[in-house]
């Protein structure tokens, strides 16, 4: 609508194998995304393109030998622009727009066919980067819900901001309804709150507070506190702590087995 033109293209450049390949098109006559217009790094007028990193105009494309791509050479287009798009500092494709009728691309269109280009490239690469953390969140958190041991994470503000299914379990609490409210108001333990009421007072920038929590079933469980530490404009800041709580209630009765037996066996010598 800003560029009277007939059709465009948005094409994206593969890393691992140095490849440009178109990923959207519109106006065209041939479909070359589902069968993907795959140009080789360098080479064709994309490649002039991404190395002077600057928009490229050409006129009719018939017979034109820096095609790469010589299917694309049926389409009658009598002119295009290719603008790199650029994101974070570096081209991460192209935004080509074509005329299938004799066209000549003022300075003002191709400045803002590279403003537009710009944009798209940084819309694309925050899409990118959002479903990368979405996967990373889903791994951490099958990873942290597959673990025996029970995680609780803590934020700055002292607020539950994390519980895994282990700790749900072994609190019979819901997790999704304690999350965001004050550690202090959490329904845990009584003696886990106090244990960790104490590590979070006197814990210090590094250090890991260690502490059991023996449980009126028996069992006993070992509680290690760990600040989780992130770079801020004074240096190191304590971006909350992470909560670990293991069951040692095995090698608390083998503790116990093993002072009996030097008891009784200190008894009969």
């Amino acid at each position: 609508k800003v560029i009277h033109v007939g059709a465009a293209g948005i094409s994206l450049i593969e890393e691992d194998p140095g490849e440009l390949v178109l990923r959207a098109q519109h106006g065209w006559s041939q479909d070359f995304v589902n069968m993907p217009m795959r140009i080789p790094g360098g080479q064709g007028i994309s490649g002039q393109v991404i190395a002077e990193d600057d928009v490229v105009v050409t006129g009719n494309l018939a017979g034109d030998e820096r095609l790469a791509f010589p299917a694309f050479g049926d389409e009658p287009i009598q002119a295009q622009a290719l603008a790199p798009m650029h994101a974070r500092g570096k081209v991460i494709g192209i935004l080509s727009v074509m005329s299938y009728s004799p066209y000549q691309f003022d300075d003002e269109e191709v400045a803002v066919l590279r403003a537009v280009a710009d944009q798209v490239g940084v819309a694309i690469d925050n899409a990118r980067l959002f479903e990368t953390t979405c996967r990373q969140e889903s791994r951490l958190g099958a990873i942290l819900n597959s673990v025996a041991d029970a995680i609780i994470a803590i934020d700055s503000g002292r607020r539950i901001s994390l519980i895994n299914h282990a700790a749900a379990a072994l609190f019979d609490i819901d997790a999704e309804a304690i999350l965001g409210i004050p550690l202090c108001d959490a329904p845990l333990h009584p003696r886990l709150l106090d244990g960790l009421r104490r590590a979070l007072t006197h814990q210090h920038s590094q250090a890991i507070t260690l502490f059991d929590v023996p449980m009126e079933s028996g069992q006993c469980w070992s509680v290690s506190v760990s600040p989780v530490l992130g770079k801020g404009e004074a240096g190191q800041e304590n971006g909350g702590w992470v909560v670990v709580l293991q069951d040692v209630s095995h090698l608390k009765e083998t503790e116990r087995i093993r002072t009996r037996f030097i008891q009784t066996a200190a008894h009969d010598l």
